[in-house]
């Protein structure tokens, strides 16, 4: 079911829904459903759900990044993130009913990044399909990944 805290945009906040269509870990994947989006963007693995998310937090610059992307290789050929100036301004291109009609069968959850400082994310994390389940806050992606990988650990 979908949760209405998540429906009430904040300025700088940035909300997704990650709709498990594979739970099973370790290779869990699914679909980013976002508001901004009118296509759901597939992942394949938790590591691609996060890099995937992050890509999206750049293009949309919410919220926005205090660290600028670093690269192993200087001449990489991946994309810098985008300045406040190239980003994409956020427009919303579905309504919350229409983002919970692509829900599926699998287990999804709810994401919203209030933060990316320190060179990564805080926010919170809920299940969008039970009315009584707690919103845990995590300090970091890599918290994040794991009271993922915790909830779908259960989940077997």
């Amino acid at each position: 079911m979908y949760t209405s805290e998540a429906s009430t945009p904040m300025a700088g906040v940035f909300t997704v829904f990650i709709a498990l269509d594979q739970p099973d870990l370790p290779l869990a994947s699914g679909r980013i459903l976002c508001g901004y989006l009118q296509e759901a963007v597939p992942f394949s693995g938790l590591s691609e759900l996060l890099l995937k998310i992050d890509g999206l937090c750049d293009t949309f610059n919410l919220p926005q990044s205090v660290l600028t992307h670093r690269q192993f290789y200087p001449d990489s050929p991946i994309a810098q993130a985008p300045t406040p100036a190239t980003a994409r301004k956020p427009i919303p291109r579905q309504t919350p009913q229409q983002l919970a009609a692509q829900f599926g069968r699998g287990p999804v959850f709810g994401l919203q990044i209030l933060y990316r400082q320190h060179a990564s994310w805080q926010g919170h994390l809920w299940s969008a399909r039970r009315e009584q389940t707690p919103t845990i806050a995590f300090r970091s992606a890599l918290e994040l990944l794991h009271l993922l990988h915790d909830a779908l650990s259960l989940r077997e």
